[in-house]
């Protein structure tokens, strides 16, 4: 099987096996023959999140499968691994990540999709690899690199006074970087989980948010432009952004030929998530597993 180091990719490049273990979580159980997460190989780990496996652990296993998987994320990106934790909320919220506390939180509404949760796990750790190399040339293109910043400044309170939740959410460079890194990770695993109707299901819905997404930036590509350069004034006239940013961002902006990296990347990804969902669902169909697609 393929390991981490094989399929994490867009500065996620590797995950070492046996990595720094991070913040210190829940005490693993005691009880005899039980084996740390810790000392699981890559593939060990990865195949917890199979439906077969996923259904027969708890919470608390859970959580601590996550920790790990996010220890060795962030291990091989470089960066202080965030804290795990669970909590309830609607089927619309998926996950977050907090800079501030340098926090990880996933919905439990969506752990009847085991890929779901591992895709969060991946997208939600981007957000923390953004927030320690987004002014990092050597990781983000200068356009990228401006706007995840623009769009994670605080102000004086602590809030993000830049950040879109509402109709522009998916728009953001951010968000597009992190949706990308999450879906390339998963598609890498297809070998792995391709008997499994419930990652036929997580593609299927991955297909419906990039055609979404993608749709919106061939339609209404004026607008996120738009966007974008007011995302960037805003973060210059808090002093957030310098001139020579502010100018960079405009430059791509107003230019209506100029098609930026994350949405160029969001269109290939759109395109291999739509070709792979095809390739599962044929060959689930041969091998009689029942799919939900």
């Amino acid at each position: 099987m393929s390991s981490f180091i094989d399929n994490l990719v867009g500065g996620i490049s590797g995950i070492i096996d046996g990595a720094f273990s991070g913040p210190q979580q829940e005490a693993e159980p005691a009880y005899e023959g039980f084996r740390p997460y810790s000392d699981y190989s890559d593939d060990e780990l990865l195949d917890q999140f199979h439906s077969d496996n996923w259904g027969k652990l708890d919470d608390v296993s859970r959580e601590m499968i996550c920790q790990e998987v996010e220890n060795r994320n962030a291990a091989a990106n470089g960066r202080d691994p965030a804290i795990v934790t669970f909590y309830d909320g609607p089927r619309s919220k998926y996950g977050s990540y907090n800079d501030i506390g340098n926090l990880i939180q996933i919905n439990r509404e969506h752990f009847d999709n085991p890929y779901e949760t591992l895709d969060s796990l991946i997208h939600e750790g981007r957000h923390g690899y953004q927030s320690e190399y987004a002014d990092d040339p050597s990781k983000y293109d200068s356009f990228t690199g401006d706007l995840i910043q623009a769009g994670n400044a605080r102000d004086e309170n602590g809030k993000l006074y830049n950040y879109d939740s509402g109709k522009n959410y998916d728009m953001q460079c951010d968000e597009m970087d992190s949706n990308s890194t999450a879906s390339e990770f998963l598609m890498g695993q297809a070998d792995r989980y391709r008997d499994d109707p419930k990652y036929l299901e997580y593609l299927n819905d991955r297909v419906k948010h990039f055609d979404k997404v993608n749709g919106a930036l061939n339609e209404h590509g004026a607008d996120r432009r738009s966007f974008l350069a007011n995302q960037a004034q805003n973060a210059y006239d808090h002093g957030d952004l310098t001139e020579g940013q502010l100018k960079n961002v405009q430059a791509g902006a107003n230019d209506p030929n100029y098609t930026d990296p994350q949405a160029l990347r969001s269109q290939w990804v759109g395109a291999d998530v739509s070709n792979l969902r095809d390739q599962v669902a044929q060959y689930q169909a041969e091998n009689g597993i029942q799919s939900p697609y």
